[in-house]
C-alpha cells in the first residue's frame, strides 16, 4: 500500500516537471523570435534617421504686396476681391476681435498678425486652396483653419459690419430714392428693398448637427444646403439675411420663419418691398401677376416695372458667388460653421460696396431727387383688412398713365419663346 503511494506522487511529480520544462521552452522560443525580430529591424532602424526640424518663416506683408504691385496694379485687387486701402481698413476694424498670439510654437518664425490672419480668410473664401495660403503664409493647415474661423467670428461680431434696414425716415427716403430712379417713369415709388431666396450648397449635415437631416435635402437641386433668405436695396447690398430654414424649406415657408415679416409690417405705408411669386402678395410685399392675369397688357406691364427692382436681389446673389467663390461648391464644414461662412460672405460684399464707389453716373443723378409725395393714402384702415390694395392702386396708375411693356422686351421675350 505504501509502495503505491510512492508510486503515484512519483508520477504526479515528473508531470508537473513536464509541464514546467514545456512552458520554458515556448518562453525561449518566445524570445528567439523577438530577437530575430529585433536583429533584422536594426539595420532598418538604423538607415531611418531623424529629419531636422522644419521652421517656418511667417510672410513678410510689405514684402507680399510690393511682389504683387510688381506683377500688376491689379493684382492685390484681383487676389483680395478689394483694394489695399480697404484691406488695411478692415484689418483695423476687426483688430479689436481678433486674438494674436505673442508666443509661438518652437518650430515657427514670427507673429500670426491680424494682417495674415485676415489675409488667409479672405483669400480661402475667395476659392483659394488651403495648401497654397500656408506657402505663402507660413503657416500649418491647423493654424490656417483657425485663423479663417476666428476672422469669420469677427466679421460676424463687428458692428460696422451689420446689415442697415431702412428703419428711419431719412433712410427710407434713401431706399425708396434709389429704387425711384430704376424704375420706368418712377412708376415703383416707395419700393425699399427686393426679396428673394438662395440654396449654399453643403455637405450632408450629421445626426449630431441636426435630428432632421432630410430637411436640409433640397429636392430642386438634388443636393443638401441652407435656404438663405435675402433683401437687396438698389445698390446690390444686403439689407436684410436670414439662414434659418433648411434647403429642403421653399422661400414662402423659409419667409414666415424668418424675422423679415415683422420688419415689413412696421414699414410705413406707401413703403413696400417686392419679390417673385413663391411669397404671399400684402400690401408691404409686393408680387408679379402670374397665370392668365398675365394675358392684361396693364398686369403685365407692373409685372414689368416690379422685375426692374426686384432684379438687383439676383444681381446680388450672383456678385456674391462670383466673389466669393468657396459658396460656388458645397461647404465642408459643421453645419454652424457653414452658417457662419455664408453670414461672413455676405457682410464682405457689403463692405467692398460701401467702401468703393461702385454707383453709375445714372444711380448717383437717382439719389439727388427729393422723395416725392406718396400717390396713395391708406385713410386709416387697417392693413389687413385691404391685402393686395397697394397693388390694384398701381396697376390703376398704370393704366391712366397709359403706360405698357417697352416693345424691345416684347420682342426680345417673343424671340426667346420662338427659340423654345
Amino acid at each position: 500500500m505504501v509502495a503505491s503511494d510512492h508510486h503515484q506522487s512519483d508520477q504526479s511529480d515528473s508531470l508537473n516537471q513536464l509541464i514546467i520544462n514545456r512552458k520554458r521552452i515556448k518562453k525561449r522560443i518566445k524570445k528567439r523570435k523577438l530577437i530575430a525580430i529585433i536583429s533584422l529591424s536594426v539595420p532598418w532602424l538604423v538607415q531611418m534617421q531623424r529629419k531636422d526640424p522644419y521652421y517656418r518663416q511667417k510672410m513678410c506683408w510689405d514684402d507680399h504686396v510690393a511682389e504683387l504691385n510688381n506683377v500688376s496694379p491689379m493684382a492685390f485687387f484681383k487676389g483680395y476681391r478689394m483694394t489695399y486701402h480697404s484691406f488695411i481698413k478692415l484689418a483695423d476694424l476687426l483688430a479689436p476681435f481678433i486674438n494674436v498670439k505673442t508666443k509661438n510654437s518652437p518650430n515657427t518664425e514670427g507673429i500670426v498678425t491680424n494682417v495674415i490672419q485676415l489675409h488667409c480668410a479672405i483669400r480661402w473664401l475667395s476659392g483659394c486652396n488651403w495648401w497654397a495660403n500656408c506657402c505663402i503664409a507660413g503657416i500649418s493647415k491647423a493654424s490656417f483653419y483657425r485663423c479663417c474661423h476666428r476672422v469669420i467670428r469677427a466679421i460676424n461680431a463687428c458692428p460696422n459690419l451689420s446689415y442697415n434696414f431702412p428703419t428711419t425716415e431719412q433712410q427710407l427716403q434713401e431706399a425708396t430714392a434709389g429704387f425711384r430712379g430704376i424704375s420706368q417713369q418712377h412708376i415703383m415709388d416707395g419700393c425699399v428693398g427686393a426679396l428673394d431666396g438662395i440654396l449654399i450648397k453643403t455637405k450632408q449635415p450629421t445626426r449630431t448637427e441636426t435630428s432632421h437631416v432630410t430637411s436640409f435635402f433640397s429636392g430642386h437641386y438634388r443636393h443638401y444646403g441652407i435656404n438663405i433668405q435675402a433683401m437687396s436695396d438698389h445698390k446690390c447690398r444686403f439689407i436684410y439675411f436670414s439662414a434659418a430654414a433648411p434647403g429642403g424649406s421653399n422661400d414662402g415657408v423659409a419667409h414666415r420663419d424668418s424675422s423679415l415679416p415683422g420688419l415689413l409690417d412696421n414699414l410705413p405705408f406707401s413703403h413696400f418691398c417686392v419679390a417673385d411669386n413663391a411669397y404671399t402678395c400684402t400690401e408691404t410685399l409686393l408680387t408679379p401677376f402670374s397665370g392668365s392675369q398675365k394675358l392684361d397688357p396693364t398686369k403685365d406691364a407692373y409685372s414689368f416695372f416690379l422685375s426692374q427692382c426686384r432684379i438687383h436681389v439676383e444681381m446680388m446673389f450672383g456678385r456674391l458667388v462670383s466673389k466669393w467663390r468657396i459658396l460656388k461648391k458645397p461647404l465642408e464644414c459643421t453645419l454652424n460653421n457653414n452658417t457662419r461662412i455664408v453670414y461672413a460672405c455676405s457682410r464682405l460684399h457689403n463692405y467692398i460696396i460701401n467702401d468703393g464707389d461702385f454707383l453709375s453716373e445714372k444711380e448717383h443723378k437717382a439719389n439727388q431727387h427729393h422723395l416725392p409725395t406718396p400717390y396713395y393714402i391708406r385713410n386709416g384702415r387697417p392693413r389687413a383688412a385691404r391685402r393686395c390694395a397697394f397693388r390694384t392702386k398701381i396697376v390703376e396708375e398704370i393704366k391712366d398713365r397709359n403706360m405698357e411693356r417697352p416693345a424691345y422686351n416684347k420682342q426680345r421675350n417673343n424671340g426667346s419663346n420662338g427659340s423654345n
